[in-house]
């Protein structure tokens, strides 16, 4: 199938949302108003860990205010997405800065912060935990019942003594790499209205309106039947509006229910950066083992996640990272242990990348530090080791069909000009370096999470030819519902323009799962499109009932080979009504089963894996020890680019993300305390900061995607943060072994050169 067929997907489109957005008009969670509705506020402990002998709540008027601690909550109190491990009231023990002693709701948002600040807490102290080899050692505190280790994971494969024991060079190394702030535009919220017929209405900013109602019912000790949740209008999200949410909800949902009105709760900045889930920090041990030659024998890996207080998604996280741990590499055996670790520091939580690029950094360096131990060229060394079709994968899967990441590296090799080793420099002070990565993505959930691998829609066309979509995947600036309305529009033939896809709704749609792990095109793509698929057949044997038997519909026309235009779309839709046809229809789709043993981590994890090149340059300034990011080469496997606007945002928008995360941004805390909570403090990217980009995509169709699409949200920024590693490591000439690379971090680099 080739792109010339296609009279929609892959073209230029505007943004379904662009022009509301543009003019002010999109409504966010805040800015929804409904008669009657109060402001709610959380009061949190003074320190991370302690136990609580008593919670006391201010008096007040049931006209002015609502207050409510733990034993108030009715139903569950249970916010725990995987494991049961944390309440959303504590009531006997404090185990992070952002656990939740009351909730409270007022008239006005002043109101609520005074009665907030008015709850007082008699607390015991704990020490406090914060680094994760220290959680693991015997003299720890426990965090939690039996221990503070979360769980463990394992990928085995092959005999790792034997490789070992075998090579002729071994290469070790420790990694760590920092936290991380989502900074999304729009801070967490949430709007709860009470319903005349008992129902619970909920407006989230969100990327899973189905957790949130589980969430939400369970609180409340509702059937989920009981409860409807509507996602707002979302100012981003890049993970961090995954599972947390449900806690906003749950909130505010309570406090509707006990003041009867409806309630906001919607977090200021620096709370958002106290409270919410932010990229899990990470000690990576590495061993890598190969010949002289450079044939990568073996990769024994030791990957510690810090999951904060409570386990929340950090084991699915990790269960990504322990996948894919090993990279792209042919290898004989590899012996991969993950360990999730409770501490009291910050949350742990979904990001974009979802785990991987904390592995990633850790062996794309690993691969770099072997190249420059055995004098061969990086670029090279990689050539030799990827995968191709036939290689097995860590995980045993034996890879068939199209297998592009050497395509990925060529391709990305000669779009940047890339030359080997350090660059030549005109001033002085400045270092030049040039670092590859190369990074590979399973779309989809994991094995582990494939009991949510599932989608729904409905397709519905109007009387007067319009078409409204509605899916359970969530859009959040990432371009989705433009995808989904060209998917639709190319399926039935029409203009993009007679699409609307709305955001979702839990009463519109079956449970979908969340929208994460560049899984929106996919499952939103493939039910739409075969909602739209049993609608288009309807509509051609309606028409080929008049007489005509070769009619078909294109770019909006009933057209036949022997009658040439037979009638308009708007004439197809009013044929059809008048003859009663059912004009909408519903679309699922779920991957298909796939074997995988969780106890060797054998297997196939994922339903297809999306391959990615980055190229970084970058100066270092010697005196300063400020990196400065010049270029990136970028070169994605996508399957089939569906919105290429979108698609550029996203590979565009993953660097920038990528490049904070590697060279910007620190939480800084202490005691469990984030002691940097807004912009001022906390660095990003910002435009002076942008690379030039290059980009490129390499389209081979995957059947399991809508018209051969795969995922591009994550990919964009797995590798990035390895290739700026590689790149600044090139121009420094030592080893780096932690991000971020703040310009303290690389002139302690440069010392260490002397």
């Amino acid at each position: 199938m080739t792109r010339q067929r296609f009279s929609c997907v892959g073209r230029p489109a505007h943004r379904v949302d662009a022009a509301d957005k543009v003019r002010g008009e999109a409504r966010f969670l805040a800015d929804l108003r409904f008669q009657g509705m109060w402001e709610a506020a959380v009061a949190t402990p003074p320190v991370a860990h302690a136990l609580v002998r008593r919670i006391t709540i201010p008096p007040v008027d049931r006209a002015e205010g609502v207050a409510m601690v733990a034993a108030d909550v009715p139903g569950i109190n249970q916010i725990g997405i995987v494991q049961r491990d944390q309440p959303l009231l504590v009531s006997d023990r404090v185990r992070s800065a952002g656990d939740r002693l009351a909730i409270v709701a007022a008239p006005t948002r002043a109101a609520a912060r005074a009665l907030a600040d008015a709850v007082s807490a008699d607390l015991k102290p704990l020490p406090v935990v914060e680094d994760v080899r220290h959680a693991m050692s015997a003299d720890a505190p426990s965090i939690h019942e039996g221990g503070n280790i979360v769980a463990r994971l394992q990928v085995v494969r092959g005999d790792i003594d034997a490789a070992f024991a075998q090579a002729d060079v071994i290469v070790e190394g420790e990694y760590r790499t920092g936290c991380q702030e989502h900074a999304y535009l729009e801070p967490q919220g949430a709007v709860a209205v009470p319903g005349v017929d008992g129902r619970m209405v909920v407006y989230s900013t969100c990327q899973c309106p189905f957790y949130v109602r589980r969430a939400v019912a369970d609180v409340l000790g509702y059937p989920q039947s009981m409860v409807r949740v509507v996602q707002a209008c979302t100012g981003g999200a890049f993970g961090g509006k995954e599972d947390y949410p449900s806690e906003v909800a749950a909130c505010a949902a309570l406090l509707a229910t006990a003041s009867g009105h409806p309630v906001r709760l919607v977090y200021d900045r620096a709370e958002d950066f106290r409270w919410s889930t932010k990229r899990h920090r990470t000690v990576i041990t590495h061993r890598l083992a190969a010949t002289s030659s450079g044939r990568m024998l073996g990769m024994q890996i030791e990957a510690l996640y810090d999951a904060g207080a409570y386990a929340g998604l950090s084991v699915v996280v990790a269960e990504r990272g322990n996948s894919s741990a090993c990279g792209p590499y042919g290898l004989t055996a590899v012996d991969v242990h993950t360990t999730i670790v409770y501490t009291n520091g910050l949350f742990g939580g979904a990001f974009r990348g979802f785990g991987a690029p904390q592995v990633t950094f850790a062996t794309e360096r690993q691969v770099d530090e072997l190249a420059r131990r055995l004098a061969i060229d990086p670029v090279l060394l990689r050539e030799m080791n990827l995968w191709r079709s036939g290689s097995v994968t860590a995980s045993g899967e034996v890879l068939t069909g199209s297998v592009p990441v050497l395509q990925t590296l060529r391709r990305a090799v000669r779009a940047a000009g890339y030359r080997p080793r350090r660059l030549d420099t005109k001033h002085e002070r400045v270092l030049r370096g040039v670092g590859v990565a190369t990074s590979y993505y399973g779309s989809n959930l994991h094995k582990g999470g494939e009991r949510h691998d599932r989608s729904h829609a409905r397709v519905t066309i109007n009387a007067d030819g319009s078409v409204n979509v509605a899916v359970g995947l969530t859009e959040m600036g990432q371009g989705l519902l433009t995808a989904v309305a060209q998917i639709v529009a190319e399926e039935l033939g029409v203009d993009k323009e007679r699409v609307v896809v709305a955001h979702v709704d839990t009463d519109a749609v079956q449970d979908s799962g969340p929208t994460v792990a560049s899984r929106g095109t996919i499952m939103a793509g493939m039910p739409t499109r075969r909602a739209a698929a049993a609608l288009r057949l309807r509509m051609v044997r309606t028409v080929r009932r008049e007489g005509i038997a070769d009619a078909d519909i294109r770019q909006g026309m009933v057209v036949s080979r022997s009658s040439g235009q037979v009638m308009t779309w708007d004439d197809l839709v009013g044929l059809c009504y008048a003859q009663r046809v059912e004009m909408s229809a519903t679309g699922f789709y779920r991957p298909p089963p796939r074997p995988y043993d969780a106890t060797t981590g054998q297997g196939r994890p994922y339903a297809v894996n999306s391959y990615t090149t980055h190229i970084a340059e970058v100066e270092v300034d010697e005196g300063t020890g400020l990196v400065r990011l010049v270029r990136v080469t970028a070169v994605h496997d996508v399957g089939r680019v569906i919105f290429p606007e979108g698609l550029r945002g996203q590979i565009e928008g993953g660097i920038v993300q990528g490049a904070g995360y590697a060279l910007f941004e620190s939480l800084v805390t202490r005691g469990g305390i984030l002691h940097n909570p807004g912009f001022t403090d906390y660095v990003v990217p910002g435009i002076a900061d942008t690379p030039h980009i290059r980009m490129e995509v390499i389209e081979q169709p995957w059947k399991g995607g809508p018209f051969g699409a795969k995922g591009i949200g994550e990919p964009s920024l797995i590798g990035v943060a390895a290739a700026i590693g590689n790149a600044v490591s090139d121009a420094v000439g030592v080893p780096v072994r932690e991000i971020p690379l703040t310009p303290e971090r690389v002139l302690w680099l440069l010392h260490d050169r002397q």
